[in-house]
C-alpha cells in the first residue's frame, strides 16, 4: 500500500522525516508484505485440499512457510521446488510494487484513486482477460507476471484508498476484476461523500458519510493521459490525505488514506489492519478468480506465477501435479 510514499514527491522532505519518525513501531502492511502472504494462503489452501485427499494431517507447525507445505506433502524431494515457489512469489511481490511507479504510478485508474472506481474496474475487466489469454495461449511469462502485478497492486489499493472500509463492509468485493461485474454504487460527480476533518493534518474519524456511496480520495499530483486531475472544488469530495497530498488542505479538508500506520501519511490510520486483511483476501481470491478461468487441465495455479530468473534469459515455471508425483521446476529458454 503505502501508494503516496512511492509516487508523489511534492512535499518536503523535512515533513516527511518527521512523519516516519512519529510512524509508530508495529508493522505496516505494504504490498510486497500483502502479495507474500496471499500467496502462502494460497498454496497453503491449494495443499491442505490434496493432502486431504491423500490422508495427510496438516497441524499449525506447517503453516510457518511455503516451503514447509510442499515438504509435507512431498517430502523432503520437494525442498527445491517449495524454494523455487517462494522465488517465484517474490518476483510476483516486486511486479506489484513497481505498479506504484512510472506513468501507472500517477494514473488514478490504476489505484482507486480519484473517485475513479468504475474507469479503474474496466481497466482492471480489460487486462483480466488479457492474463487468461496469455496464461491459456502459453504466452511470455514475464508479460503474464507483470499483468498479474498490476492486477493485484490495483486491488490492494482498492481496500486503502476506497471508502469500502469506512462504509463498514464486512467482506471482500469479489467483482473486482472479473469481466460483466460492476464494482459497485460508485459516487457520481454531485454526491457529497465526504465532510471536514477537524484539521488537515493527522488521524481523521467519521469524514465519510456513512449512508453515501462508494468513494474515493484525491490525490495531487496524479494525471491520466498527461492531463491533471484535482479534486473539484467545494463539491463535498474526499482527499487521499496525509503531508504528501495538497489537496488535504481543500473542503472537504482531510483525507481517507488506509495505507499506513502513520497518521501523518494516512488520515484512517486506525483502519490499515482491517484494509489490508481485506487486500491479503481480495488477492488469493482473485487468484483463484484466474485460475478459475485459465482451467487447471491447462495450467495448475503455481503456474500463475512464473518469473524471468534474474541474469538470464530463461524462465522457471513450478508443475504442482495433481497426483501423488513431486511437483517439478521447469526451465524454458
Amino acid at each position: 500500500m503505502s501508494h503516496q510514499t512511492n509516487t508523489h514527491t511534492g512535499f518536503d522532505m523535512l515533513s516527511r522525516i518527521v512523519c516516519l519518525l512519529e510512524a509508530p513501531v508495529q508493522q505496516t502492511w505494504t504490498h510486497r508484505n500483502i502479495t507474500r502472504e496471499a500467496m502462502k494462503r494460497a498454496a497453503v489452501r491449494r495443499f491442505r485440499a490434496l493432502a486431504n485427499d491423500r490422508r495427510i494431517n496438516y497441524g499449525p507447525d506447517e503453516l510457518d512457510t511455503v516451503a514447509n507445505v510442499f515438504i509435507k506433502l512431498y517430502g523432503r524431494n520437494a525442498t527445491g521446488a517449495g524454494v523455487a515457489f517462494a522465488a517465484r512469489a517474490e518476483l510476483l511481490a516486486d511486479q506489484v510494487a513497481r505498479a506504484d511507479s512510472g506513468a501507472a504510478g500517477i494514473d488514478p485508474r490504476y489505484h482507486f484513486d480519484a473517485e475513479q472506481l468504475k474507469e479503474a474496474q474496466k481497466l482492471l475487466q480489460v487486462r483480466h482477460q488479457q492474463l487468461v489469454t496469455s496464461l491459456v495461449s502459453g504466452g511470455r511469462a514475464a508479460g503474464a507476471l507483470r499483468l498479474l502485478g498490476l492486477q493485484l497492486n490495483a486491488i490492494q489499493d482498492f481496500y486503502s484508498h476506497s471508502s469500502w472500509v469506512d462504509l463498514g463492509r464486512n467482506g471482500i468485493n469479489f467483482a473486482l476484476g472479473i469481466p460483466g461485474q460492476d464494482v459497485g454504487a460508485a459516487a457520481e460527480e454531485n454526491d457529497v461523500v465526504c465532510v471536514d476533518c477537524d484539521q488537515a493534518d493527522g488521524t481523521c474519524y467519521n469524514n465519510v458519510i456513512r449512508d453515501g456511496r462508494l468513494t474515493s480520495g484525491y490525490l495531487s499530483g496524479q494525471r491520466i493521459n498527461g492531463a491533471s486531475v484535482t479534486k473539484p472544488q467545494n463539491r463535498g469530495k474526499c482527499s487521499h490525505g496525509g503531508v504528501g497530498d495538497s489537496s488535504r488542505t481543500q473542503p472537504a479538508i482531510g483525507g481517507v488514506s488506509k495505507d499506513s500506520l502513520a497518521p501523518c501519511f494516512s488520515p484512517h490510520h486506525y483502519a490499515h489492519s482491517r484494509a489490508a486483511e481485506f487486500a491479503v483476501q481480495a488477492s488469493e481470491a482473485y487468484i483463484s478468480a484466474v485460475l478459475a478461468a485459465v482451467g487447471e487441465e491447462r495450467a495448475d495455479w503455481l503456474r500463475v506465477i512464473p518469473g524471468v530468473l534474474r541474469g538470464r534469459g530463461s524462465v522457471a515455471v513450478v508443475l504442482l501435479p495433481p497426483s501423488g508425483q513431486v511437483p517439478a521446476l521447469v526451465r524454458f529458454g
